[in-house]
């Protein structure tokens, strides 16, 4: 079976990324609450091949108006 993927989720923790794998999750989108360790380390161990976790897709705030 294909991994399934959550598109909608709150992830805040590092932590709670395993968890995903566990349930068979293996695509999450991130509609907020990102703290920076989150954004910017999971990247980088993604392409480092290093840790456990989904891939994590975030989505972006924008409120209709231009710039």
């Amino acid at each position: 079976m294909p991994g399934m993927a959550d598109m909608h989720t709150h992830v805040d923790r590092k932590e709670m990324l395993p968890l995903f794998l566990a349930a068979g999750v293996t695509t999450v989108l991130n509609m907020g609450l990102a703290i920076a360790g989150i954004r910017y380390g999971h990247s980088r161990r993604d392409t480092q091949g290093l840790g456990c976790g989904p891939r994590v897709v975030f989505a972006a705030f924008h409120d209709g108006r231009p710039g």
